[in-house]
């Protein structure tokens, strides 16, 4: 069934059986949409525009498509979108809550003006390709028993984190695994500096690939969990220094940072191991890698048997 014979997005949505896919006919502007259904939205090379701040909830298993989606364009490291977009105006386009789960298989998710999409108390979030670029976060991870995966596609934060979780102790027992795509993280506000990955909370992060380009900021910044870098291709691009999230802790634009100094509520539980990957940083900054103020240096918090580490 497609849009062109109901009056809102809401009335279409409402009206897809279990199992059933939406195919969006028109570009349409449309109010924030919650879902408790398993269900398919193909964009189907179409806009939809939401100005309303609410989010769109997802409480049950929904695919994102577009059959007419083809790779963004990139210059500079900013990207121009094609084919189908969902762009969000104000306030999170998705938030996936209570074991919803999200996949976004193609397609354009744009926020213009905080995070992307949030995977909250339970939710899972699954990225087999599409842009996702968002003025703050891409994609949060926050809550007890969150989850999420990529696999593939192109992610893009114009001033903050691409890819982040949350400081708060119940936020801890989250799992994130990144296995590909390609990420970009900027950052223009005064004072702050950008992040690939930022992992503050006590979960799992587990990278095993992905080509990162992080201009004026830290690649991985780990302040809580048990992080494991199996494959990475990370490049840093800049020398500044700054803050990060509501820490007033400054740190340099590292490809790695694991930051003791902060004690959140999960500190004592940092552990980071790296197997492999290449990180390349500026040749102004003085290590690739840093473990900074470890009171406990027989606690083995950063753990290194391979990859490459070089300067620009």
């Amino acid at each position: 069934m497609d849009t062109s014979d109901y009056n809102t997005l809401g009335d279409a949505i409402a009206a897809v059986p279990e199992g059933g896919v939406l195919v969006i006919s028109d570009d349409i502007i449309a109010e924030p949409f919650a879902i408790t259904k398993r269900m398919t939205i193909d964009l189907n090379g179409h806009k939809i525009t939401i100005n309303n701040p609410a989010a769109n909830v997802i409480a049950a298993e929904v695919m994102l498509m577009d059959t007419d989606y083809s790779d963004p364009s990139f210059f500079e490291g900013r990207g121009t979108s094609t084919g189908g977009i969902i762009e969000k105006t104000a306030g999170e386009a998705f938030v996936v809550v209570n074991n919803g789960k999200l996949i976004v298989d193609s397609g354009n998710i744009i926020a213009t003006s905080t995070n992307a999409l949030r995977a909250q108390n339970g939710g899972e979030i699954v990225v087999n390709n599409g842009y996702i670029k968002a003025k703050e976060m891409a994609i949060l991870v926050t809550g007890f028993g969150s989850n999420l995966i990529i696999n593939n596609g192109v992610f893009e934060t114009e001033d903050n984190c691409v890819v982040s979780g949350n400081a708060n102790a119940s936020s801890a027992g989250t799992s994130i695994e990144i296995n590909g795509g390609t990420f970009y993280a900027h950052r223009f506000s005064e004072g702050f500096l950008a992040c690939g990955v930022y992992h503050p909370q006590g979960g799992h992060l587990v990278i095993n690939g992905g080509q990162f380009y992080v201009y004026n900021g830290v690649g991985i910044l780990v302040r809580g969990g048990e992080v494991t870098i199996n494959d990475i291709n990370l490049t840093t691009i800049g020398d500044i220094s700054g803050k990060i999230d509501n820490s007033q802790i400054i740190n340099s634009c590292y490809d790695v940072c694991v930051d003791m100094r902060t004690e959140y509520p999960v500190s004592d539980m940092v552990q980071v191991t790296i197997n492999g990957g290449r990180f390349v940083a500026d040749e102004n900054i003085e290590s690739t890698i840093v473990l900074t103020n470890d009171e406990t240096a027989d606690a083995n918090r950063l753990i290194i048997s391979g990859g490459t580490f070089s300067k620009s």
